[in-house]
């Protein structure tokens, strides 16, 4: 963290805007647990007023130093110049404009709670291990497998198991990797039920998503297509579902159709 060189009426200004936040509204499902965050609205809407009664603003910039790594800077100011700021690097899960643009949210989501000090009313985490609680002191004691009960808040076998499923379900084929970047640790034993969160939220933004259209699509289907009729290459575009080459834009649907070129210029060789 970075501050200027004196912050006393910053934080004096900031104990006052703190003493009249409220829980931020939980107003986004998480699918998983089957209970609801704060998202950014709600967490901005919770803290807007206090912050500006008592002459405090916030500004969230974005920057990237590399290629693959998104940077959201969070500086609380005050009107009497006195500053405090941090940042927090994330790497998106793909490079596309969606993949980065909810990225850039949820990094702005915990910075602007952090720097603020805005809570959510119920933490996901907190109220998953509450129900676990009373759901085991409303019934009689009975044997539990240990490996599907998430212990010291660590995400259980069976969570990890969903998380596996939801991955192959959405299409991300190399899902060690989609997790690791969004957790930042190597090994899911290490996984926690907020990784457990994270994870889920990326997959929901992932699903319904294409990858962006390959880059050498045309090149390779004039490679594969040389030396064949017109006739021909026709008859395997429309044996694919299309009439026109221009038809076919999502990266899936052009991957299927130079398999299918090359099965049959390989077989019409032989």
């Amino acid at each position: 963290m970075e501050h200027s060189d004196s912050i006393g009426k910053l934080s004096e200004a900031l104990s006052k805007a703190q003493g009249a936040l409220e829980g931020a509204v939980e107003n986004s499902v998480n699918p998983f647990f089957k209970s609801k965050y704060s998202d950014l609205t709600s967490i901005w809407k919770a803290c807007r007023k206090p912050l500006t009664d008592n002459g405090l603003s916030v500004i969230q910039t974005c920057q990237s130093e590399t290629a693959d790594i998104v940077i959201i800077e969070t500086m609380l100011c005050h009107t009497s110049g006195e500053w405090v700021k941090g940042k927090l690097a994330m790497k998106p899960i793909k490079t596309d404009p969606q993949a980065i643009g909810s990225c850039i949210t949820y990094a702005r989501r915990y910075s602007l709670a952090a720097i603020a000090g805005v809570s959510p009313e119920d933490d996901d985490a907190e109220s998953t291990m509450k129900r676990e609680k009373n759901k085991s002191s409303a019934m009689p004691p009975k044997k539990t497998e240990t490996k599907d009960v998430p212990t010291a808040g660590g995400a259980s076998d069976k969570q990890k198991k969903l998380i596996w499923v939801k991955l192959k379900n959405a299409g991300i084929t190399s899902g060690k990797e989609f997790c690791t970047n969004i957790t930042r640790k190597e090994s899911s034993d290490a996984w926690v039920n907020e990784d457990i969160q994270e994870i889920l939220e990326a997959i929901e933004s992932w699903e319904g998503k294409d990858e962006p259209p390959l880059e050498n699509w045309a090149k390779e289907v004039e490679e594969l297509a040389l030396g064949t009729s017109t006739e021909f290459f026709h008859k395997i575009l429309g044996e694919c579902g299309w009439e026109k080459v221009d038809q076919i834009t999502k990266a899936s649907d052009q991957k299927k159709f130079i398999a299918a070129l090359r099965k049959a210029v390989e077989e019409e060789k032989q």
